[in-house]
């Protein structure tokens, strides 16, 4: 229990941070006049964002209401994993085509100097995705898996 509690709270400090950050952002297009929800990122950003709402919630009360049965939260622990898994997917794909997107707003013709902007966008992009390489490593192989202890 100390573990789903952990969970959750990382997540819900994870969804305050999200809630901010689409603030921010609404905000400064708004100020710029610049449009919402036009591209691939602002797409892939806001159905991650949905779908991690709709984790967290379901998430919450299936996993730490005392009331739902057992073989219900057996049953829904593979799928709740299967979405995780996926969301956190696009969320790595929302964030490297922000990334790409930001990049080529800043200079287009510039960008193919690589300027140091460019240098350290590159380089956020490849941390981002070798950082979704070690997560993908430790959710696959069942050498990381968290072993129930019996009680």
């Amino acid at each position: 229990m100390t573990l789903k509690i952990i969970h959750t709270v990382i997540h819900l400090i994870s969804a305050v941070c999200i809630i901010v950050a689409l603030i921010a952002v609404v905000d400064q297009h708004n100020r710029a006049k610049l449009p919402n929800m036009y591209s691939l990122h602002s797409w892939a950003g806001i159905a991650s964002i949905a779908m991690f709402f709709v984790q967290i919630i379901i998430g919450t009360v299936a996993f730490l209401t005392p009331i739902v049965p057992v073989y219900f939260k057996a049953y829904l622990m593979p799928i709740h994993r299967f979405v995780g898994t996926a969301n956190f997917a696009m969320a790595v794909v929302a964030i490297i085509s922000g990334i790409t997107e930001k990049l080529i707003f800043m200079g287009a013709a510039e960008y193919g100097r690589l300027p140091s902007y460019a240098v350290m966008g590159n380089f956020l992009g490849i941390t981002v995705i070798l950082y979704s390489v070690g997560v993908a490593i430790l959710v696959i192989y069942p050498d990381f898996k968290r072993v129930e202890k019996n009680k």
